[in-house]
């Protein structure tokens, strides 16, 4: 067995999340994040938001023109929160408190 040994680094999340919605109902499909390794540029919004269209895109066309994405700030997130989109004012909408066990994203920095 070797006895080489390795360094994690830490990562850390990016402050911001893309929320995927269906565009039609506002219901949250996914939401979409990035991990950095240390000394990596912070993403940009359109990086943030391009990956998400590019997962729906290897399903049908039809499935990807019903999808949208708003970008918001980690800290306004809750894990204990069902939220959904406002989808004429393109905002995420509390719908109130998920029940059973909870769940924190993990700090930023």
């Amino acid at each position: 067995m070797s006895q080489e040994r390795f360094e994690v680094s830490p990562v850390r999340p990016m402050p911001r999340v893309c929320i995927v919605y269906n565009q039609a109902s506002g219901a949250v499909l996914h939401l979409h994040q990035i991990i950095a390794m240390p000394g990596a540029p912070e993403a940009t919004d359109e990086e943030l938001i391009a990956e998400p269209h590019e997962f729906a895109g290897h399903s049908a066309r039809k499935a990807r023109a019903k999808i949208a994405t708003i970008v918001v700030e980690r800290d306004a997130l809750n894990r204990q929160t069902a939220y959904k989109v406002d989808v004429k004012r393109k905002t995420l909408r509390p719908l109130g408190r998920i029940e059973g066990r909870a769940r924190s994203f993990p700090p930023v920095g």
